[in-house]
C-alpha cells in the first residue's frame, strides 16, 4: 500500500514540476527540487497536470448534471411515479426540448484513415463509437471530443455496430465475414461469430440482448444465440445483397432490405416472410422500423396518411357502387334471386368493413422508412404494404436515416454530401446543411444526452451537429 502511495506522489510531483517549468516560475522550481528530491529532467511531459485537471472539472460538471436527474427523479417519485417511469419522462422531456441540427458544426473529429461507415452513441455512458474502412473502431468522448479507444477489430471493413440494451456488449461485423461480440468496458473480443459466405453488412441485437440478428451480401440474413455463438434460424428470401436490418419496439418483427429494391416484413418467432414492400427504383440503402411513440403518433395524424386514407376510401366506395349497380343491371324477373343477392353483397361488405376496421388498427401501429438510391426516402404502412409517403429532394443516393429523438422529424444524408431534416407531421423539409462534409455523408447518430447529431463521412471525418 506503501509504495503505492508513493509511486502516486511521484506522479503527482512531476506533473506540478512540469506545470512549475512551463510557467517559467523558476524560484519555485529550485524550491520545490530541493524539498522533492527529484531532478528537473523528470517532470511529466505533455501538459500533465492542465489536462487532469481539466479531467477533474468535467467530472464535476457530471456529478452536478447527476444529482440534478436525481433529485428531478426523487420529485417524481414523491409525485407518485415509479423510478423507471420517472426516468422515462426525464428522458423524454430530454428528447422533446432537442432542436434540429445547426451549421457549423459543433466540432470535427479525425482519426480512422478509411471512410466512418458506421456510428453509434453508447446507450448510457456519454460516448460516441465509431467504425470504418480501415478496419479499426473507435470510442470517442462527447464532451472534449478526444479519442478514448482505438482497436483494429477487423481485417476488413467495419460495416454495423449495435449495443445491446445496457451498453455492456458491441456488436460489429465487417467484410471479412465475422461479426465480433466485444466487452465494451475493456473493448475486448469475447465471441467471434462466423457463418455468413460473403461481407456482413447489418446486426442488432434482439431487446434481452441473448440473440443477435445479421444481414449479409451473401442474400440471407441469420439469427444467432450470443451465448454460444450458434445460427438458431437462417431467413431465406432476398436475391441480392441484403444490405440493412430493423427490428420493431415489440422484437416480433423485423424488416430487411436489399439490392433487389425490396423491404421484407418478417415474423421472427418462425422466420416467415409477412409482407413485402416494392416501390422503390434502385438500391435500398437504408430501413428502420419507426419505434419513438411521438413520431407514430406524428405520422398517424399527418397530412398524407390523411390524404392517403381519404383516397382509400373514396377508392374503395367507388368499386362497391360499381359491384352494387352490376347486381342490379343483371336482375332477372326473379326478384327472390335479384334480392337474395344483393343480401349476399351486403354481408360480404360488411365484413370487408370490420376487416378493414381492424387491419387500420394494425396499421397505424407499425411503420418503416427507407432510403434508397434512386434519391428518395419512402415511408411505408407495414400492414396495409402501402407506400404513404415519399420525400424527395437529395440529388444523389440517400445513404442514412435516423428518426429525431424529439418525435418530430426524420434527418437523412446523402452522397450529395448534404444534411436534411424533413417534419414528419408535414412532409417538408424544414431545413438542410449542403457540404455537410467534403465527400459523401455515408453514417449517423443521434444522442439525447448531449443534443447532438453525429455523421460521418468518407472525407474521413466525424462532425457533431448542437441540437440544443
Amino acid at each position: 500500500m506503501d509504495n503505492r502511495i508513493n509511486k502516486k506522489d511521484e506522479e503527482i510531483n512531476k506533473a506540478i514540476l512540469e506545470w512549475l517549468i512551463n510557467k517559467n516560475y523558476s524560484k519555485s522550481t529550485e524550491v520545490f527540487l530541493s524539498e522533492t528530491n527529484i531532478k528537473k529532467e523528470d517532470a511529466s511531459k505533455g501538459n500533465t497536470l492542465d489536462k487532469k485537471w481539466g479531467t477533474i472539472l468535467t467530472l464535476q460538471k457530471k456529478i452536478s448534471d447527476y444529482e440534478a436527474q436525481i433529485k428531478q427523479l426523487k420529485e417524481e417519485i414523491e409525485m407518485g411515479g415509479g423510478a423507471r417511469g420517472a426516468g422515462n419522462l426525464v428522458m423524454k422531456r430530454e428528447n422533446e426540448s432537442m432542436g434540429i441540427p445547426k451549421a457549423p458544426a459543433k466540432a470535427t473529429i479525425k482519426g480512422h484513415r478509411g471512410s466512418i461507415s458506421c456510428l453509434i452513441f453508447h446507450p448510457v455512458y456519454n460516448l460516441l463509437v465509431s467504425g470504418g474502412d480501415d478496419a479499426a473502431i473507435m470510442v470517442w468522448e462527447c464532451e472534449e471530443f478526444t479519442k478514448e479507444k482505438s482497436i483494429k477489430a477487423h481485417s476488413n471493413t467495419v460495416n454495423g455496430l449495435a449495443f445491446d440494451y445496457s451498453g455492456r456488449f458491441l456488436a460489429s461485423c465487417s467484410a471479412d465475414l465475422t461479426i465480433k461480440i466485444w466487452n465494451f468496458d475493456s473493448l475486448s473480443c469475447v465471441k467471434t461469430l462466423t457463418g455468413h459466405e460473403h461481407t456482413v453488412s447489418s446486426v442488432e441485437f434482439t431487446n434481452d440482448g441473448h440473440f443477435l440478428y445479421s444481414a449479409s451480401r451473401d442474400k440471407t440474413i441469420r439469427f444467432w444465440d450470443v451465448s454460444t455463438g450458434n445460427i438458431k434460424k437462417t431467413f431465406n428470401g432476398h436475391t441480392e445483397w441484403v444490405r440493412c436490418l430493423s427490428l420493431n419496439s415489440q422484437g416480433n418483427l423485423l424488416a430487411s432490405s436489399a439490392d433487389d429494391e425490396l423491404i421484407f416484413i418478417w415474423n421472427t418467432e418462425n422466420g416467415t416472410q409477412l409482407y413485402t414492400l416494392s416501390g422503390h427504383e434502385n438500391k435500398i440503402e437504408s430501413v428502420v422500423f419507426v419505434k419513438n411513440q411521438l413520431a407514430l403518433a406524428n405520422i398517424y395524424n399527418s397530412d398524407y396518411v390523411q390524404s392517403f386514407t381519404k383516397s382509400l376510401i373514396s377508392e374503395s366506395s367507388e368499386t362497391d357502387d360499381n359491384k352494387t349497380k352490376e347486381y342490379a343491371s343483371n336482375s332477372t324477373n326473379n326478384t327472390n334471386d335479384n334480392y337474395n343477392s344483393l343480401i349476399d353483397l351486403n354481408k360480404k361488405l360488411l365484413e370487408k368493413s370490420k376487416i378493414s376496421q381492424q387491419k387500420e388498427q394494425k396499421i397505424n401501429k407499425e411503420y418503416v422508412i427507407s432510403a434508397s438510391r434512386d434519391k428518395t426516402i419512402r415511408i411505408w404502412d407495414v400492414f396495409g404494404t402501402s407506400c404513404i409517403f415519399t420525400f424527395t429532394g437529395h440529388d444523389n443516393w440517400v445513404r442514412a436515416i435516423v428518426v429525431h429523438p424529439n418525435g418530430k422529424y426524420l434527418v437523412s444524408s446523402s452522397d450529395d454530401k448534404s444534411i436534411r431534416v424533413w417534419e414528419l407531421k408535414t412532409g417538408r423539409c424544414s431545413k438542410k446543411i449542403l457540404d455537410a462534409h467534403d465527400k459523401f455523408v455515408v453514417s449517423l447518430a443521434f444522442t439525447h444526452k448531449f443534443a447532438y447529431l453525429a455523421s460521418g463521412s468518407n472525407d474521413l471525418t466525424i462532425k457533431l451537429w448542437d441540437c440544443k
